[in-house]
């Protein structure tokens, strides 16, 4: 399959791409070889593979609701704490 030089100026100019017709001749042979890849995979017979995993069940635990740390644990190991709560730096 081939790829026409109009598509990959299209391709270039959304990729923000400045290229000379060296680069569209190299890159037009290298993508016209990846969609011959593509080509030999879409022949491919994929009806009798089974993709999905049956009986595994999830492997997430259950969510149980738990008690919770208090403020003062949960700012024990703050570096800076200002009016009871976590002082981090301005990000701008």
């Amino acid at each position: 399959m081939t790829i026409a030089s109009d598509e990959i100026k299209k391709l270039a100019w959304l990729a923000r791409l400045e290229l000379d017709e060296a680069e569209i001749g190299k890159l037009k042979t290298e993508l016209s070889a990846i969609l011959d890849h593509f080509q030999i995979l879409n022949e491919v017979e994929t009806e009798a593979i089974d993709l999905h995993q049956t009986g595994t069940g999830t492997p997430l635990r259950n969510d149980i609701p738990c008690e919770s740390l208090s403020k003062a644990e949960a700012l024990k190991n703050a570096p800076a704490i200002k009016d009871g709560m976590f002082n981090v730096p301005k990000v701008i």
